[in-house]
């Protein structure tokens, strides 16, 4: 195996490289190469001698390794962006499905593909969650990530910083409602990084730019809707199908809204909960193929099948009926 890191992350991946060292997994196994996707990706994806190209990343930059992968007709596996649906039905547990939302949406920053960043509400209970949503929110404590009373880090780059603000900046300027205000943070800890403070819009239009694109950032859009037909309606309107959260105190509800879903896991009730034997993985430009558990490790494998006459006769009809062959 080969490994690539994100040039922003390079340093976990060298810990575990020296994990799996100190394990005693034999040289020359996994092997850990840095640098850009533009040069070290793309001469990764084109060696002859790779087999297989699993990527996980943004979606315009796996559609280049489709691309780049074609030429040698290779196999691939894309995990790639999401705009997850948070779907809140009216006899919704409030306070557990906008706990769910807040971990959902927020962890890591919301630098997270299966992050809830669209969420769904009935417009009986829209009011109740929104304010709900926004209070939880806001007691959320910025910081150092390595501190252990921190709940949000920064942002990866100040490239990501600047987009995340761009969308912000837009979202206002659209004129849709925001419940929680945040941008830039600075001072003391927070100039020493790219620290953005979580947004809440309200009342959003379903096919504006912010419900629709992938902003990869702590910025949260609430849709009301009426009916549960239009909820599966808006939340399948995107590109995107990797992740989806349902939350209803209704079984029958619960699994007819899931099967209609395109979405590659719905949780139920739950955020991004994600044992390592369930399988991972998106419909539409979310991504190709599955990880973990036994259809991710196939993924990996090639099928072959061996057949073995053991009967030592020339008599095959198969032989036989096709091309006379008993006669030669």
């Amino acid at each position: 195996m080969v490994w690539k890191p994100a040039s922003y992350t390079p340093m976990s991946a060298m810990e575990i490289y020296r994990a799996l060292a100190k394990a005693g997994l034999p040289k020359g196994v996994v092997n850990v190469i840095y640098g850009p996707g533009a040069t070290v990706g793309n001469e990764l994806v084109r060696h002859p001698k790779i087999d297989y190209v699993s990527f996980t990343g943004e979606t315009t930059t796996g559609k280049l390794i489709m691309q780049q992968a074609a030429a040698g007709i290779k196999r691939i596996g894309l995990e790639l962006g999401g705009k997850n649906p948070g779907i809140v039905f009216d006899d919704a547990n409030i306070e557990e499905a906008v706990r769910a939302i807040v971990f959902g949406g927020l962890r890591n920053t919301g630098q997270a593909c299966g992050a809830i960043s669209r969420v769904l509400v009935h417009e009986s209970v829209h009011e109740k969650l929104v304010n709900r949503l926004a209070e939880v929110a806001r007691g959320l404590v910025i910081g150092y990530p390595l501190d252990d009373n921190t709940d949000m880090g920064p942002l990866v780059s100040k490239a990501q910083e600047e987009k995340v603000l761009g969308y912000i900046d837009f979202g206002k300027k659209a004129g849709f409602k925001v419940v929680l205000d945040g941008g830039k943070l600075s001072g003391d800890t927070y100039d020493k990084g790219y620290f953005v403070n979580p947004v809440i819009f309200d009342d959003v239009d379903p096919k504006s730019r912010l419900a629709q694109e992938e902003i990869f950032g702590p910025v949260i859009t609430v849709i009301p809707f009426r009916t549960e037909q239009e909820a599966i309606e808006v939340a399948n309107s995107v590109i995107y199908g990797l992740t989806a959260s349902v939350f209803t105190k209704d079984p029958a509800k619960a699994f007819r809204v899931a099967r209609r879903l395109q979405a590659g896991t719905v949780w139920i009730n739950d955020a991004y909960t994600q044992p390592t034997e369930g399988i991972w993985g998106g419909y539409k430009q979310s991504g190709i193929g599955r990880e973990l558990g036994l259809y991710g490790l196939e993924e990996f494998l090639e099928i072959k099948q061996v057949y073995v006459d053991t009967t030592g006769s020339l008599d095959r009809p198969h032989w036989r009926t096709v091309m006379k062959i008993d006669k030669l």
